[in-house]
């Protein structure tokens, strides 16, 4: 396997197979009049929500994805995870669609 990985990965969590297909990034057929192949990512730069009524995406920047998708699949049984590179860079707030989710710290259950 590539050192390129981001993720240190172990045997399948489903099957145990210890061999994975690594997708450094993985891609989404884009739009408009020439069909292309896009980095898919869960956020844009400068990307806002118009929250009512429609829900439909504006204003976005399409050639600043923030937190590429990169995926391990299982050559076992296909089992397919996904991690986000440049999660950190994520805006948070209401107007692009994201929320911070934050347990309380708590010790172990025993």
């Amino acid at each position: 396997m590539s050192t390129n990985t981001h993720h240190a990965i172990g045997p399948c969590h489903r099957c145990g197979c210890c061999a994975f297909i690594w997708i450094p990034t993985v891609l989404e057929r884009g739009g408009g009049e020439i069909e292309k192949a896009l980095p898919l990512s869960l956020a844009y730069e400068n990307t806002k929500l118009d929250i009512w009524p429609f829900n439909r995406m504006t204003d976005i920047h399409t050639t600043h994805p923030v937190a590429l998708l990169q995926a391990y699949i299982c050559r076992g049984c296909g089992l397919t995870e996904l991690f986000a590179k440049g999660y950190e860079q994520i805006p948070i707030g209401e107007e692009y669609g994201t929320h911070l989710v934050e347990w309380p710290a708590t010790p172990p259950y025993r």
